[in-house]
C-alpha cells in the first residue's frame, strides 16, 4: 500500500456487525438453542434491523438455515474455531502486522466441507446480491455510496501510484479489492478495513494472491509475512531510485536497461510483500519506458548537464509525473 486510505464512519459497517451478530450470537450457539429452536427462524434474531434485512433477502436466510443445522452437531472445539474465524479474521490491522493467525476456508473445510461451502456462499451472496444491487432498497447501506465517501475527489490508485481510479463524480466506480482475499479468508467480505478502492491493473495483478502467507523457497509449506495495513495512520517512507544503464538511447529504452532500487528501511518485509502483490518492479520499469517518463528522463539528463543539483531537478520534474523520485 503506497498511500494509506483514511477510515471513515459509514452505515456499511452495519453489515459487518450483522455478520458478527448472526454468527456469534445465533449460529455458534446452535447446540444450546436447538432444544427450543430446532430450525433457524427469524424469532432468534433480536435486532430489528438484522431481522428486517433477512426478511428482504431470502437467499441469505436459506443459507443460514443450512449452516445452523450443521453447527448443531459440531463439538465444542470446532465451534471455537468458527468463533475465532469470525472475530480474528476481522481484526485486519492485527493480521497485517502479524499479531494474530487467521482462519482459512481450508481449516473450516477440515471441520466440515458443507459448513465451509455454505459460509462461502453466504459471504458471496451478502456481497454480490444484497449490498451491491440497487434493489437492496435505500434503507440498506450500499458499497457504491461507501466508495464515493472514501474516495472523494481522489483519482490516483493508492496501491501503485501509477494508474487512475474513479472518483465520487464518475458514474461507474473502480473495483474494491479485498486486501485479505475473500476466497481464502471467511467473514472478511464486508469489513471496511478490508475493502480497498483500487485501479483495474492492481485488481488484476493482485487477484487472489495470499496477503499473509508466501510459499517457502525450495520447501513445502508457507511462511507468514507482514503487510502494509491499508488504513494505517502513518505514511511509509518508500524511496525509489532509478538508474539508466550507460549511455542508453532513451528513445529505445527497455526494462532491462533500468536499474531500480525500492527501499523502506522501517518496513522491509511489508515492502517486499507490497512489491509481490502488485508486481511493482515490473510495472514501474514498464512505466519508465512510457513516452512521458522518457521525456522526464531526457529532461533530467539535459538539466543535469547544466550543473543544477539533483534535488532541484527532482522538484521540477515531480509536478510532471505521478511517480515520486529520490
Amino acid at each position: 500500500m503506497l498511500i494509506p486510505f483514511k477510515l471513515i464512519r459509514h452505515r456499511i459497517r452495519k453489515m459487518q456487525s450483522f455478520v458478527n451478530y448472526i454468527f456469534l450470537e445465533v449460529i455458534c450457539k446452535a447446540p444450546k438453542l436447538k432444544e427450543h429452536y430446532p430450525d433457524f427462524t427469524l424469532d432468534m434474531v433480536k435486532v430489528d434491523f438484522y431481522k428486517d434485512f433477512l426478511k428482504n433477502h431470502g437467499n441469505l436466510l436459506d443459507t443460514l438455515s443450512a449452516i445452523y443445522q450443521i453447527v448443531q452437531g459440531l463439538p465444542g472445539q470446532d465451534i471455537k474455531t468458527l468463533r475465532r474465524a469470525v472475530s480474528v479474521n476481522n481484526q485486519i490491522r492485527e493480521l497485517c502486522i502479524g499479531i494474530h493467525q487467521p482462519v482459512t476456508y481450508y481449516e473450516l473445510s477440515r471441520i466440515n466441507k458443507g459448513l465451509s461451502d455454505c459460509i462461502r456462499k453466504f459471504c458471496s451472496n451478502l456481497y454480490q446480491n444484497a449490498t451491491l444491487k440497487s434493489t437492496s432498497q435505500k434503507k440498506y447501506p450500499t458499497l457504491k455510496d461507501y466508495y464515493k465517501n472514501i474516495v472523494g475527489c481522489d483519482t490516483t490508485c493508492h496501491c501503485c501510484g501509477l494508474d487512475r481510479i474513479s472518483n465520487r463524480y464518475n458514474s461507474i466506480r473502480s473495483p474494491f479489492d479485498h486486501f485479505l482475499p475473500q476466497s481464502l479468508y471467511p467473514f472478511t467480505t464486508l469489513n471496511t478495513h478490508n475493502l480497498v478502492p483500487t485501479c483495474e491493473h492492481c485488481n488484476r495483478y493482485k487477484h487472489d494472491k495470499d496477503t499473509l502467507f508466501i510459499q517457502k523457497p525450495g520447501r513445502a509449506g508457507k511462511e507468514r509475512i507482514k503487510a502494509f495495513y491499508p488504513f494505517r495512520h502513518d505514511i511509509p517512507e518508500i524511496r525509489i531510485k532509478i538508474k539508466v544503464q550507460g549511455n542508453c538511447d532513451l528513445e529505445k529504452i527497455q526494462p532491462q536497461d533500468i536499474d531500480m532500487q525500492i527501499d523502506c528501511n522501517d518496513h522491509p518485509q511489508e515492502l517486499s510483500n507490497w512489491k509481490r502483490l502488485y508486481d511493482i518492479d515490473t510495472r514501474y520499469k514498464a512505466e519508465c519506458c512510457s513516452p512521458n517518463m522518457k521525456n522526464n528522463l531526457e529532461q533530467y539528463r539535459m538539466i543535469k548537464q547544466g550543473g543544477m543539483p539533483h534535488n532541484e531537478i527532482i522538484n521540477i520534474l515531480k509536478s510532471a509525473t505521478i511517480i515520486q523520485y529520490t
